[in-house]
């Protein structure tokens, strides 16, 4: 046995010092660039509410009870663990979109360290030294929390959601492969799998239905790194759990198969068919494999509504080339498996993470915030490119270089990603920044043009917004304006309010210019604004001729255009538009009782009581509105006094209020009482 030298530490004292020294110089690098990732963030902290934000977040930033504190209607699952973090966020600084957003960035950090550390150990699987694989695992998770795409999902701050399902997802991959590297060293390991496989997993899951390819990305790790290797027991529950997993995932394909309107029911309200999503997406995956490398602010910005339909192979022509070019990667992934493990899992890990938003289920067909988890498979991949070339070259480096050097070699690329993270970050400090940054970058989005005639019309700026959508030529843009035209000078000429504003005969209508048109009909119905009417009489007629609109807007449409011919005193092709609404939703009783409401007024107590009827079984979805329902039927009794429809009722101003005031109803139904309508009647046909 070795003796120490007099006055030194023994070599096997210097070895465990040394790696506790190399531990601190990494913990203080670690939290080097922690800090430099929040400075990177910080002017974008104070946040703005962005598309999908108002709606789920609106209630949250609001004083007063929360209906369903726990459940959203983003997913089929509710994310009631992502609800949960929003509640808390409530709870502790209620009102403080700042707090939710600093969340973000505290659980973006925590996702950032879970994936240097699951990097770590799967360079170790791969076979290399503790030095090399700690290297590996800093730089990709530095890259990781400072790619500039990274600001679309953190900022966004509905994407908690997507940041929280990335979390507990690389929280699983890490304890399933330590578990399994123990096990397969014949040490006990059933709480790293308990975990791996059921806990982390079902957290994911509850926070996105993304986290449902978790187990699948732990069975990519088995098959390329430990080949269902280890003790009796555990091979057992892996033969278990996989093939479970498997015969829930062909039960789920036999279903599709089976029953198509289980998938093609989604696509009816699309501007795109399931085989034009399909090969759209070869393009759209293409797009997020050069994001992370090539990270322009036209291609890490948020707005990508704008994107060209693949409509065949050859149109456009890199439909075909994105085709070929994933085949390729999917052939390489299999070809390296063995070889270089490494690589096969990056590629198959972000294959794997765009399995569900980027395939079949009828999405919008871009954002960046998909690539947010599988973003960690294109960063391994790349780092074992990069250590394969640094083995082949280590002969060639002078000795006398200081190995800090190819340490620190990524360092510039990180350093210009940080400048742009920051760019990025400000651009979400205000709505007119980033939607004016959008509108450069994406002329065509929707999202982007709208967004920032709104933000220029209320700071002011109402020529500058009005001449922003005079000069699109998207679906909708003009009908914005005119809206603001209405709001500003309470009127519009015939041909301010054009036909061709609404194509006729539209493959597909979007939500955008179906809420503009419905705003400009309220505003007229209302009083203030007064316009052609015959020509709102066209646009609606026009919308309703759309082959493809979703089916809350083909009921507004209908429900604006049974409001517009009951105006007119055409009330037999009210009732029918009514018909029509209905049937397009069957979960709400407002055409029901719209029409009873038009027939009482017109005294046709018969039908009326009969159309109150139809209304009777959807009073259970919109309570709010059995007031109305039970005001109308004390009306029918032969020995009410009162008349339907009078303006100077008090139960039927009561009932009015009641449809107005309900949330579910609030565009159908407010429109005032037929006195005023009267007055507010529209000049010219």
């Amino acid at each position: 046995m070795r003796q120490a030298e007099p006055g030194g530490a023994s070599p096997g004292a210097a070895a465990p010092e040394c790696q506790s020294r190399g531990l601190r110089i990494w913990a203080v690098a670690w939290g080097a660039t922690c800090l430099l990732t929040i400075l990177a963030y910080l002017p974008g902290l104070s946040g703005i509410l962005v598309y999908d934000d108002g709606p789920v977040l609106g209630p949250y930033l609001r004083p007063g009870p929360l209906l369903h504190p726990f459940w959203s209607a983003s997913g089929p699952l509710g994310r009631p663990v992502s609800m949960l973090s929003f509640w808390l966020d409530r709870a502790f600084w209620p009102g403080s979109l700042f707090a939710l957003n600093l969340t973000n960035l505290g659980l973006h950090l925590a996702a950032g360290t879970l994936a240097a550390l699951l990097a770590f150990r799967l360079f170790r699987l791969a076979g290399a030294d503790r030095s090399g694989a700690a290297l590996a695992g800093f730089w990709i998770g530095a890259f990781f929390l400072i790619e500039p795409m990274q600001v679309a999902t953190v900022l966004y701050t509905v994407q908690r959601m997507a940041v929280l399902s990335a979390l507990f997802t690389l929280a699983a991959l890490g304890c399933y492969c330590g578990a399994r590297s123990r096990n397969r060293d014949s040490k006990p390991a059933w709480a790293g799998l308990l975990m791996g496989l059921f806990v982390f997993p079902l957290l994911a899951l509850f926070s996105k239905e993304n986290g449902a390819l978790a187990p699948v990305l732990a069975l990519a790790a088995e098959l390329l790194f430990f080949h269902f290797q280890g003790s009796p027991p555990t091979r057992r529950l892996l033969g278990w759990f996989y093939g479970v997993l498997t015969g829930l995932a062909l039960g789920l394909g036999a279903l599709a198969l089976l029953d198509r309107s289980f998938i093609i029911d989604g696509y009816n309200g699309r501007r795109f068919t399931f085989t034009e999503r399909l090969l759209t997406e070869s393009r759209v995956l293409i797009r997020y494999l050069v994001m992370p490398f090539w990270p322009t602010p036209a291609r890490v910005s948020f707005f990508h509504d704008d994107i060209a339909l693949s409509t065949g192979l050859a149109s456009p022509p890199t439909t075909a080339l994105a085709l070929m070019a994933l085949l390729a990667l999917a052939g390489a992934a299999i070809a390296f498996r063995k070889r270089r493990p490494l690589l096969a899992f990056g590629i198959a890990w972000f294959l794997i993470g765009q399995f569900l938003e980027s395939t079949f289920i009828p999405l919008d067909l871009m954002f960046v915030h998909r690539n947010y988890l599988p973003l960690f498979g294109l960063l391994l991949a790349a780092a074992d490119l990069l250590w394969m070339l640094g083995r082949r070259i280590r002969h060639q480096i002078p000795p006398g270089w200081n190995p800090w050097i190819i340490r620190l070699a990524p360092l510039p690329v990180w350093s210009l990603f940080w400048v742009l993270t920051f760019h990025q970050a400000g651009l979400w400090s205000s709505p007119a920044r980033l939607f004016r940054s959008g509108v450069a970058d994406h002329p065509r989005s929707a999202i982007a043009v709208s967004g920032l005639a709104a933000t220029d019309d209320a700071h002011g700026h109402l020529r500058r917004a009005i001449a922003l959508l005079d000069h699109s030529a998207i679906v909708g843009a003009g009908l914005q304006a005119d809206v603001y035209r209405c709001q500003a000078h309470h009127r519009l000429s015939a041909r301010e309010l054009a036909p061709d504003l609404i194509p006729s005969r539209a493959n597909h209508l979007s939500t955008y210019p179906i809420n503009a048109l419905t705003r400009l009909a309220i505003l007229g119905l209302t009083g203030q604004c007064r316009y052609p009417s015959r020509r709102m009489r066209i646009l609606l007629a026009q919308a309703a001729r759309a082959r493809h609109m979703r089916d809350h807007n083909w009921f507004l449409v209908w429900i604006y255009s049974a409001y517009e011919n009951e105006h007119r005193g055409r009330l037999a092709d009210a009732l029918g538009d009514l018909r029509r609404a209905a049937r397009t939703r069957r979960d709400t009783p407002v055409p029901w009782l719209l029409g009873a409401r038009w027939l009482l007024a017109h005294g046709q107590r018969p039908r009326a009581r009969a159309w109150l009827e139809r209304a009777r079984p959807e009073l259970g979805s919109a309570p709010r509105l059995k007031p109305l329902w039970e005001s109308m039927v004390r009306k029918l009794d032969p020995s009410g006094r009162s008349r339907a429809g009078s303006a100077h009722e008090p139960g039927g101003r009561r009932a009015r209020t009641q449809v107005s005031s309900s949330p579910a109803n609030r565009d159908q139904l407010r429109v005032p009482a037929k006195r005023r309508v009267a007055a507010a009647r529209t000049t010219g046909s």
